[in-house]
């Protein structure tokens, strides 16, 4: 059910040179904060005591069967079986198990889930901490999975529906640039995401008897194994497993497994072009080989592929900032989930129409230069030392939820169990150990077998033969040496210290354990230290303005503000040299330009607050323009958004557009003439409108820090910026659908029918009751929606319901629900939608329905509260809105205030008093 990434991913950890050093030959072992017991049946259990971070516990069920132990006829069989584990067991008849966590306040989905892959099923139960009923009740259900599913016939029909639904919602005919190269990658060996879904017959002929064989075969104690991490006592757990897992016994051998083998690496050049497709894009993959992590010699082999990948990409970063040639030129390592020993390196640039042959002959030569010559010593002292402040990652507090993903990652691939705490040495062991020679020798030998894989933006025919032949000659031409220039190390990227300004007034808040800082410039600030552990610092930066702020001829400037200017020079330092202090400072920054708002998200570590305020001071005010970076965001952006026009559902979401929001320039497609007219003055006056003055900036920092020690910084690096325009939320009274609307289309790229209604209405002043309510009625109709269309009607995989609450500056708020269904089911389907939405708003939310869902929320609430960045952004919120701060705090107390009136009143303001449109989008070639 959960979507799991199967795909190539990038990876912390990767290598494949061997050390000298009797550690290398050490076999790892399991982390000993393991417990671990087998039961006589064959059952294995997993217990890791921990005090969660998070206040969670996780209990998760490996079964050792995927997509690859069917047979032909059985296609689709585990991930259908995985389903029906929600329908039905001996003591959680029907849809109990879910209606059990939701009275605890937990979700069906985020608490209560589960995942088939190619090889293994995993069921993942997560519930709070100190509640023992209720993980008794938690195993005594995952025992019922093991061996006491009902498979009742009417449910197992029912579930054939919603897989259905599943697969026009994940399997696509139109392939993105990722999908199309793990699909050709994974050949014929049936490596598919389709292989775990199944084909349309197979699942259609799926009965109880079949899938009763499926199951009696594969679910056996010694296939089956458990794991529980949280605030548990080993055992304790072990009494509850002897308990509910002692009749779960053997009753056949386990069938023959004959997976085949993963697909090999192939140097065949490829080329890709589809509807989804909207960029030209040159990738370089080179094979990397891979081998079993068993021993630490193993992983210091993977740091080193992982310290090779980093040379890789900061030389072609820095080689691309000096030309101005593309929009970018990195390099990532990846690995296919199904073959996870096995590592790709992919270097790869986008680039405008017509210049296929500038950026292959760019990746190639570069690629050939690091081949014959390697990094210079100057860069590898530089890439060391960056590279070692990883050390710190082994350092930080993993939460159960991490914990338990990378043992299950370990049961599937045949892995220890290993901790960050026992990585650690290995990885200071393997600095301590790399060699620039072995670097280069590495990069010789790995730069030989290059595979070519390009996309284009409807393109036909692709002269792939001539790119194919033009790499070779690259990639063998002998090159020039790297003239490597290293820069004059800089501790803040100011380059010149400000002179502290004083705050006008400091405030403390005892209630909330925290502190108001105001400056005369006009910034405000809140201080909340003791949150988290380690260090760890949130920090938000931002101001009322954002798009609606701007004249609707600066749209177009401000959509493409951040690709622009992240290749800024910011106070004399380029974009790899700002990159590289980011890494080096712990420190990561990223800038946005929201409808109504705009500024900067950090997050950092304590030690390093200078860097941090620092870089937001001088991200405001000292970046500068970059001309080439500037057309060629500009040339990219037209031909994206031609592309997409051109198309059926481009052509459709502007219609939508249209008619959602007639009349309104901040809620349309970027306009084709406005990107032709674009100008570096348009980007400029954008910059300066928004981000230059720090008047009405709102500042708040939440984590494991000392106020003492951060408010001279504040003094020196906010309180010193010059006051200029203040920043305020700009009301636009922009016009929306108010009458009701509903048509077909035929604008879908793929084969199936898409259903959305939009609902509009008018904007309230914001407050803390009605943000609560917003997220409450999404989570009522998501609960409400899913268990009639879904479960009750199978037409869908997953019905998505959601309300966004009030905002200053909008002077209307949408509310929307959207589903996937079959083609032929989509008139259908949006009939039953609208007949159920219009039974829930006239019957109202029930107290039992309210209270339900409060207490989920009010759990979420909590638990978010625990974390740096998640509270950061609420109280930053507070600020923004004008609202008391640290109200939201109080999360029963704002719960309390609304009862079903309020709830229902808001419910029928948002779908019955509101502008509405319906639109069924199927295929092109329907009929």
């Amino acid at each position: 059910m959960k979507k799991r990434s199967w795909m190539m991913v990038p990876l912390f950890l990767v290598a494949t040179l061997l050390f000298a050093c009797n550690k290398n030959d050490e076999l790892l072992v399991n982390d000993p904060n393991w417990f671990q017991g087998e039961l006589e049946t064959g059952l294995r259990y997993h217990v890791y005591p921990m005090q969660d971070t998070n206040k969670r516990t996780q209990v998760y069920l490996y079964v050792g069967v995927g997509a690859m132990d069917e047979t032909e006829q059985q296609q689709g069989y585990a991930h259908l079986l995985e389903h029906m584990a929600f329908n039905g067991t001996q003591h959680f008849p029907g849809h109990e198990i879910a209606a059990l966590f939701r009275q605890a306040g937990l979700n069906f989905g985020n608490d209560l889930n589960a995942w088939t892959s190619h090889k293994a099923t995993v069921y993942t139960l997560s519930i709070p901490d100190n509640q023992p009923e209720l993980l008794d009740k938690v195993m005594l259900y995952l025992a019922d999975v093991s061996y006491r599913m009902t498979l009742d016939e009417a449910e197992v029909a029912k579930e054939k529906g919603v897989v259905r639904g599943e697969y026009h919602q994940r399997i696509k005919q139109e392939k993105d640039i990722v999908s199309a190269f793990m699909e050709n990658f994974a050949g014929d060996t049936g490596y598919t995401l389709a292989r775990i879904l199944g084909t349309q017959e197979s699942i259609n002929g799926a009965d109880k008897a079949g899938l009763d064989e499926f199951y009696r075969a594969w679910y056996q104690p010694q296939n089956v194994q458990l794991l529980v991490v949280g605030d548990v006592k080993p055992k304790q757990v072990t009494a509850s497993v002897k308990q509910h897992f002692k009749d779960f016994k053997q009753t056949a051998k386990l069938p023959k497994r004959s997976h085949p083998e993963p697909p090999p690496f192939s140097t065949e050049s490829v080329a890709f072009s589809s509807k989804r497709i909207l960029k030209h894009s040159v990738s370089l993959n080179f094979d990397l080989g891979g081998a079993p992590v068993k021993v630490q010699g193993d992983v210091k082999q993977l740091f080193f592929k992982n310290f090779v990948n980093f040379a890789v990409s900061q030389r072609l970063e820095r080689v691309n900032e000096d030309s101005g040639h593309f929009l970018f030129a990195s390099s990532y390592l990846g690995a296919p989930d199904f073959v996870s020993q096995r590592q790709l390196l992919s270097t790869s640039t986008e680039h405008r129409l017509g210049e296929t042959n500038k950026a292959l002959a760019f990746l190639s030569s570069e690629m050939a230069r690091l081949g014959q010559h390697g990094i210079t010593r100057e860069e590898f002292i530089e890439l060391k030392q960056t590279f070692g402040k990883s050390v710190t990652s082994f350092e930080q507090p993993l939460d159960s939820e991490t914990i338990v993903n990378s043992a299950i990652d370990g049961l599937i691939h045949g892995t220890k169990f290993v901790s960050s705490a026992q990585m650690k040495p290995m990885f200071l062991d393997f600095l301590q150990e790399l060699e620039l020679d072995k670097v280069n020798a590495y990069l010789h030998q790995v730069v030989q077998t290059p595979q070519l894989s390009i996309s284009f933006v409807n393109v036909a025919p692709v002269p792939l033969k001539k790119y194919e032949q033009l790499m070779k000659e690259q990639i063998t031409a002998l090159q020039s040496p790297y003239q490597y220039q290293p820069k004059a190390p800089r501790q803040l990227l100011l380059a010149t210290l400000p002179e502290a300004v004083a705050p006008q007034m400091t405030l403390a808040m005892p209630e909330i354990k925290a502190e108001k800082v105001t400056y005369g410039n006009g910034v405000e600030v809140i201080l909340k230290p003791n949150v988290g552990e380690n260090g760890d610092v949130a920090i938000r930066w931002s101001a009322p303005g954002g798009i609606r702020s701007l004249a609707p001829q600066l749209l177009t400037a401000a959509v493409l503000l951040g690709d622009i200017y992240s290749k800024a020079e910011v106070d004399g330092v380029s974009p790899a040299q700002r990159e590289r202090m980011f890494i080096d400072h712990l420190t990561s920054m990223y800038p946005f330009i929201g409808v109504t708002q705009q500024g900067f998200n950090l997050e950092t570590k304590a030690e390093q607050m200078a860097f941090a305020l620092s870089a937001i001071n001088a991200s405001a005010t000292k970046a500068i323009l970059p001309l080439d970076h500037f057309e060629q965001v500009k040339g990219i952006e037209t031909t994206n958004m031609r592309s997409y026009l051109n198309r059926a559902d481009g052509q459709l979401r502007h219609e939508n557009n249209r008619v959602l929001f007639p009349n309104n320039p901040y809620e349309q497609l970027l306009p084709l003439s406005h990107l032709s007219r674009l100008s570096p003055s348009q980007a400029e006056q954008v910059y300066q409108q928004l981000f230059n003055s720090p008047n009405g900036y709102k500042l708040t920092i939440v984590g494991d820090f000392d106020s003492e020690k951060v408010k001279p910084l504040l003094d020196q690096f906010i309180g010193s910026m010059p006051k200029g325009e203040l920043h305020t939320f700009t009301t636009k009274q922009s016009d929306y659908l108010k009458g009701k609307q509903a048509y077909t289309r035929q604008g879908n790229l793929e084969d199936r029918a898409n259903l959305t209604i939009r609902f509009l209405s008018a904007a309230q002043q914001p407050s803390l009751k009605g943000i609560y309510a917003a997220d409450l009625i999404g989570r009522l109709l998501r609960q409400s929606l899913n268990t009639q269309i879904r479960e009750e009607l199978s037409m869908t995989y997953d019905v998505n319901a959601y309300c966004h609450h009030d905002e200053s500056g909008k002077n209307y708020t949408l509310c929307g629900i959207s589903l996937i269904t079959a083609k032929q089911d989509g008139e259908k389907a949006m009939q039953a939608l609208h007949a159920e939405l219009s039974k829930i708003v006239e019957a109202g939310i029930s107290q039992t329905q309210l209270a339900m869902h409060k207490k989920a929320l009010h759990q979420d609430m909590q638990e978010s509260f625990e974390q740096p960045g998640s509270l950061a952004n609420f109280l930053q919120r507070d600020l923004i809105y004008g609202f008391e701060v640290g109200a939201v705090l109080d999360s029963q107390g704002i719960l309390n205030q609304i009862d079903t009136d309020y709830i229902n009143q808001y419910l029928q303001q948002r779908f019955t008093d509101a502008g509405q449109l319906s639109l069924v989008n199927l295929p092109q070639d329907s009929k």
